[in-house]
């Protein structure tokens, strides 16, 4: 699902009540129920930046009680003066049906009127919408001119994602070249996803030189923010001695975390340890729970080896 971007802007008053700048203070000083009320004074002023923000606060309940009808019509108010964040985030309450009945048309619209004041969310929510055929045909070549303007002006999900579209070849003839570019624009900014998929391309020389050691320290940073497909992947380059020297427990403390977030490759990786014995006793009940787990989630090749563990051991798979 895509995350909703709220972006709180402090202007100078302008011949309008200080209210509002006093509102939007209190808010970053973290005193919610204080600037909920001066934010509220704004807005019943008709200070559009006032509406928006109150409406973000009913919407993610800060300072008040979560409303998402409330949140909806103050985005409205703002909306119709023209302001971009507020057709931005109304358009994503149509798009989930949050306080309004769910309408894709809608939510294009003021997307799109958004997205012509350049407003980078906007620009990102709508290329998703053309890319998924989501409440209009889909159009690649419309999801890619999006994405690329939302990336253009540093939004990393966007980056992100456009960089996925050359590595996949998705709607794109597939560029390495431009995968990396986008990828490496969105790591710099501290996007773990980005980290992670650059450092797969730096492990298997796409777009860029091979480099493990290169590899290693992106995956650790992507890992240091909790990236499960990260903890993986510098798990494996542990287990295999690629790039570092061989290290069973490093290994397995890295697929022991990404396996308690639920990451499939890495139960199966933790569940081979067990089988083979590498830095641990062989436990091939272990090595079974962890694969069921992973073939819970889709991993066909956890499945196969435990048809085969319960072929040559069938008193293991016995419940």
């Amino acid at each position: 699902m895509k995350k909703s971007i709220w972006i709180w802007v402090l202007t100078l008053s302008l011949g309008m009540s200080n209210v509002y700048d006093d509102g939007v203070l209190e808010y970053q000083a973290g005193h919610y129920k204080t600037a909920f009320k001066k934010l509220s004074i704004a807005s019943r002023e008709g200070n559009a930046l006032a509406q928006y923000h109150v409406a973000s606060m009913y919407e993610n309940a800060e300072g008040v009680k979560q409303n998402y009808k409330k949140a909806a019509a103050l985005y409205k108010k703002a909306s119709n003066q023209g302001l971009a964040m507020a057709q931005s985030s109304l358009g994503f309450m149509y798009e989930l049906g949050q306080g309004v009945k769910e309408n894709a048309e809608k939510a294009i619209n003021l997307y799109t009127l958004s997205a012509k004041q350049g407003y980078a969310p906007a620009q990102y929510n709508l290329a998703s919408m053309f890319f998924h055929g989501t409440g209009v045909k889909q159009d690649y070549e419309k999801a890619v001119a999006y994405f690329e303007a939302a990336a253009k002006q540093d939004l990393t999900m966007a980056q992100n994602k456009i960089a996925t579209m050359y590595l996949k070849a998705e709607g794109v003839p597939q560029d390495f070249k431009k995968a990396t570019f986008w990828y490496e624009k969105a790591s710099k900014q501290g996007n773990a996803d980005a980290m992670y998929s650059l450092g797969l391309m730096y492990t298997y020389g796409q777009g860029v030189a091979k480099d493990n050691q290169k590899a290693i320290e992106l995956f650790e940073k992507a890992a240091t923010q909790g990236s499960a497909l990260a903890k993986n992947s510098l798990g494996s380059m542990y287990l295999n001695g690629i790039g570092p020297k061989v290290d069973y427990a490093k290994a397995k403390q890295l697929f022991e975390e990404a396996s308690k977030q639920g990451e499939p490759l890495a139960q199966y990786n933790l569940g081979l340890m067990y089988a083979y014995g590498q830095g641990v006793p062989k436990d091939y009940h272990h090595t079974l729970q962890l694969w069921k787990k992973s073939a819970a989630q889709g991993n066909e090749v956890a499945q196969k080896n435990i048809n085969l563990l319960c072929e040559k051991m069938p008193k293991i798979c016995e419940k």
